[in-house]
């Protein structure tokens, strides 16, 4: 289970703030100057959006299956999109695919969750892509965004 560091305390008590008030966003994006641990905040995230039995802090338990599959990288309600091994961009094909896999419904938990890593890896048709997307809501699909 990924934990938070100490400079994410104030940050994460505004995602928590999400679960309290049941108004999940469709989308965030976590930015900062790099190194500070935006993924890893935004994997905390993901992993207490997808939990079955989250902590009274609103963290995942890091106990239940839901929580063993996301530890094993094994969630597949849990997506990573980032560039291909030797290419520095998100391609729109990539987010495409993504999209497709997306239109099914979710098989183990009540969202889906997409981290993009880094969002700013996007080419301009990957984003004009994921934006199309964004505009079509659904109440099943989260997507979380780090630079």
């Amino acid at each position: 289970m990924s934990s938070l560091y100490a400079w994410q305390l104030k940050d994460w008590a505004l995602l928590a703030s999400y679960f309290k008030q049941q108004r999940i966003p469709q989308a965030l994006l976590l930015a900062g100057q790099g190194g500070l641990g935006q993924e890893s905040l935004a994997r905390v995230f993901a992993q207490a959006l997808l939990c079955h039995q989250r902590q009274a802090n609103e963290q995942a338990c890091g106990q239940c299956q839901a929580c063993l599959l996301f530890n094993a990288d094994t969630h597949p309600d849990f997506f990573v999109v980032a560039p291909e091994e030797g290419v520095k961009t998100i391609s729109v094909d990539t987010m495409r695919n993504l999209m497709a896999r997306l239109t099914l419904k979710p098989q183990y938990s009540a969202h889906r969750v997409v981290l993009i890593q880094p969002a700013d890896a996007m080419n301009a048709n990957a984003y004009n892509a994921f934006l199309k997307y964004l505009e079509e809501p659904t109440e099943t699909h989260g997507f979380i965004a780090s630079d």
